[in-house]
């Protein structure tokens, strides 16, 4: 961005001594002189994805961005494309839980390392109660392949202490070969292991990130639209303090993503009508980020249609989001489950998520019927470490 002008006003002791002796030891107000300083350099971080597909668009040129500041048009000056090499651990279960999908696994995973760039490395591990390398780092795809092809057969009596096996897959990462590059674990387990199960183990190896709430979003693409949709991973039944708490959070990721945050938090009923016992919940949540003072616009409660609807809010001239929603706060992990396999099944949305945020160390848990597609995506969302 060009260089930019701001004015700070300061005053100097020497100006502000009073003369008057009756006044002797005070200060007097002087106007303040204006020091002017330069912004020679505002950088902006961009993850362009296609609307369709939700893949990562690669190859973008200085011309086709177009920068704005409070409506006005700026120039970029600068524009690079981040080319830092990714080292990638396949961290593959093989306590016979993927036996019936050994097949597409192995096609997923070998359709996932194709798409890389070839400046970026793979590795590829196995695990049950201990950790096996089958193949170092390496950028030589035939031997990455060949480890794919070569992992062994299942234990049925293994056990699973993930803490400890994290923590082996964490230690290998330390010799990747790409010393100012991104690193990302991506662990491959099967059907014994639900959303839940595995999300409990991954919290047992790492923290929550300070200052920050664990939470699980999914991102909607419909209609040239991009919806943040929260918690669809993590709290089953939020209580106020809950529902506030992932606002604050959800609101942190939109901003990460480049979007404004204009928040809604959702129930059956519309600002008290028809009153209920659950809309309260929502109805105090957002008493508390009024308390809160928060910088971002957020109102509720509201059902999702006036949320969504520019015509359907202005029934609400009291309502206090400048146009439709992009962040939508579910009143229960049930509503938003329901409600995004839905959009995605019946509407035709394209749905990406769960994703996890609020983590000390990125991780992302994929689903059972999860894509090649899915997994890179998923793969670059941690590597970009979306929650900040």
């Amino acid at each position: 961005v060009t260089s930019q002008t701001r004015e700070r006003r300061v005053n100097s002791n020497d100006e502000l001594k009073s003369n008057d002796e009756n006044d002797a030891g005070k200060m007097r107000a002087l106007p303040a002189e204006v020091v002017k300083v330069d912004v020679d350099l505002v950088t902006v971080d961009a993850l362009v994805l296609q609307k369709n597909t939700a893949r990562i668009v690669g190859g973008l040129k200085k011309e086709d961005f177009l920068l704005y500041e409070d409506g006005t048009k700026q120039q970029i000056t600068h524009f690079s494309q981040d080319s830092l090499p990714l080292s990638m651990l396949l961290l593959i279960d093989r306590g016979g839980c993927l036996d019936p999908f050994g097949d597409k696994v192995h096609h997923a995973a070998l359709e996932a390392v194709n798409r890389l760039k070839p400046v970026d490395e793979v590795a590829v591990m196995t695990y049950h109660d201990t950790t096996r390398l089958l193949q170092g780092f390496t950028r030589n795809r035939i031997l990455i392949e060949d480890a794919l092809n070569r992992i062994p057969a299942h234990d049925e009596e293994a056990d699973h202490c993930l803490n400890k096996l994290f923590a082996d897959a964490a230690d290998y990462m330390i010799r990747a070969g790409n010393p100012v590059g991104r690193r990302v674990i991506v662990i491959i387990t099967g059907v014994t292991r639900n959303f839940s199960v595995a999300l409990e183990d991954v919290r047992h190896c790492i923290d929550v990130k300070p200052g920050h709430r664990v939470m699980g979003f999914s991102l909607v693409l419909a209609r040239g639209r991009t919806v943040v949709v929260a918690d669809t991973a993590v709290t089953e039944m939020p209580e106020a303090e809950d529902l506030a708490e992932i606002a604050v959070e959800a609101a942190g990721v939109a901003r990460k993503l480049g979007y404004e945050p204009r928040l809604a938090l959702l129930a059956f009923s519309n600002f008290g009508q028809p009153p209920g016992e659950r809309a309260e919940r929502i109805q105090k949540a957002v008493r508390i980020l009024d308390q809160r003072r928060v910088d971002f616009e957020y109102d509720g409660e509201m059902s999702p249609d006036v949320a969504l609807s520019r015509e359907k809010m202005a029934v609400y001239p009291f309502c206090r989001l400048s146009g439709p929603a992009n962040v939508l706060i579910m009143p229960a992990f049930h509503s938003a489950s329901i409600s995004t396999k839905m959009l995605q099944e019946l509407g035709g949305a394209t749905v990406i998520g769960p994703l996890l945020v609020g983590l000390d160390m990125p991780v992302q848990i994929v689903q059972l019927a999860t894509t090649d597609s899915d997994l890179v995506n998923m793969a670059a969302l941690a590597a970009y470490n979306v929650s900040g």
